[in-house]
C-alpha cells in the first residue's frame, strides 16, 4: 500500500514552553491539543505537515508586513467566508468569474507570510483566527476588514455534516446530540469556542477606531434572492 504523502511543512518538538491538553472529541474520545495565541490545533493533523507549525505561523503572521488597501474577511467557521471572498474577488477584477485559485490560498492559518509576496494588491485574506493573531501593521495601516455572523444554530448544522463528510475530528458514527453537546459544553479560551470567538471580535471592534464592515450571512442571503429575482 502506498504510504500517505507528507505535508510541505515542517513540525518541531513538543517543549516544555508549550501548551498542550487534552481533550473530549464527540463521542468521548480523547485527543490532544496544542494551544498557541488562543488557537487549538490538533496534533495528530499538525503533525503531517499540511499546515505550518502554529508556534512559527503565528508570530510570523503578526508581523506581516500590511497595506491599508489589504482586506481580512474573519469569520468563525461556516459563517460564509469562501462565499464572500469569491464576492470580493469579483467586485475588485470587476468580473462575476470565480477566482482561478481557492480560497485556502489566501487563508492565513495554512501559509507562512513569505507565501504572500506574489499576491497582487489589493490583497484578500481570509481567516478563522481571533484578533490577536492579526498583523500589527493591519491594524497601523488601519487595512480593511470585514467581519462575518451567522445564526450559531445554522453554523452549528453545517459544521457537523461538514466534519462528518470529511472526518475532520470526529468519525462518522458521531450523532447530532454528542457533536451538540460537544460544541456547547467547549468552555476553553480558544477560537473553537463560539462565545469566546465573538466576544473576542466584539472587543476589538470596540476598541479600535478601524473600517470594519460586519455583514450577517443572513442578509447576504436576502440580498442575493432579491439580486436573482429582477
Amino acid at each position: 500500500m502506498e504510504k500517505p504523502q507528507k505535508g510541505k511543512y515542517e513540525f518541531g518538538p513538543i517543549t516544555e514552553k508549550d501548551v498542550v491538553v487534552s481533550i473530549k472529541q464527540p463521542g468521548n474520545a480523547d485527543t490532544e491539543v496544542l494551544i498557541v495565541e488562543e488557537q487549538e490545533i490538533r496534533l495528530s493533523f499538525q503533525k503531517k505537515g499540511v499546515v505550518p507549525d502554529p508556534r512559527i505561523l503565528i508570530p510570523a503572521f503578526q508581523e506581516m508586513e500590511c497595506y491599508d488597501d489589504d482586506i481580512f474577511i474573519c469569520a468563525y467557521p461556516k459563517c460564509g467566508t469562501h462565499w464572500v471572498w469569491e464576492m470580493c474577488q469579483m467586485i475588485i477584477k470587476g468580473k462575476a468569474e470565480y477566482h482561478s485559485k481557492a480560497k485556502e490560498s489566501c487563508m492565513v492559518e495554512f501559509h507562512l507570510p513569505e507565501e504572500y509576496k506574489d499576491e497582487p494588491r489589493p490583497r484578500i485574506f481570509n481567516t478563522h483566527y481571533t484578533p490577536v493573531c492579526l498583523p500589527k501593521q493591519a491594524v497601523e495601516k488601519k487595512s480593511k476588514f470585514i467581519l462575518l455572523h451567522r445564526n450559531p444554530k445554522d453554523i452549528i448544522t453545517s459544521l457537523y455534516h461538514h466534519m462528518i463528510k470529511t472526518k475532520f475530528n470526529i468519525d462518522s458514527e458521531t450523532t447530532w446530540n454528542q457533536f451538540l453537546q460537544y460544541i456547547l459544553h467547549n468552555d476553553r479560551e480558544v477560537s473553537s469556542n463560539w462565545f469566546f470567538y465573538n466576544k473576542k471580535w466584539a472587543e476589538f471592534t470596540a476598541s479600535n477606531d478601524l473600517d470594519v464592515l460586519v455583514m450577517n450571512y443572513e442578509d447576504l442571503k436576502i440580498v442575493s434572492w432579491k439580486v436573482l429575482s429582477i
